[in-house]
């Protein structure tokens, strides 16, 4: 079942807050969780329409991993942080830092 959030994010001369919905599966100690934007307008900077982030669980805390194979500019590398941090915060899943 698709949840939403909305996110705050902070550009250089705006605040923005950006609708994304997203999913959680959990397979073995893997958790991928799915986010699209809601949209359209999309905002033009971010340069896609959706995306995965993925965890580990270890210790019953969550540990991102990051895929290297993925260029974003940093304002979308910012946001899918923010993104991250805002669902687990939500889900209250614990995150390992």
């Amino acid at each position: 079942m698709n949840k939403i959030i909305n996110i705050l994010f902070a550009l250089p001369e705006t605040i923005q807050e950006i609708g994304i919905t997203y999913y959680i599966t959990l397979a073995d100690n893997r958790q991928t969780i799915f986010c699209s934007f809601i949209g359209p307008p999309y905002p033009a900077w971010i340069g896609t329409k959706r995306f995965e982030l993925q965890s580990v669980l270890a210790r019953n805390k969550y540990e991102r991993l990051f895929d290297s194979n993925v260029s974003h500019n940093i304002h979308t590398d910012l946001f899918i942080d923010q993104v991250y941090r805002d669902i687990m915060a939500a889900e209250n899943l614990k995150v390992q830092h």
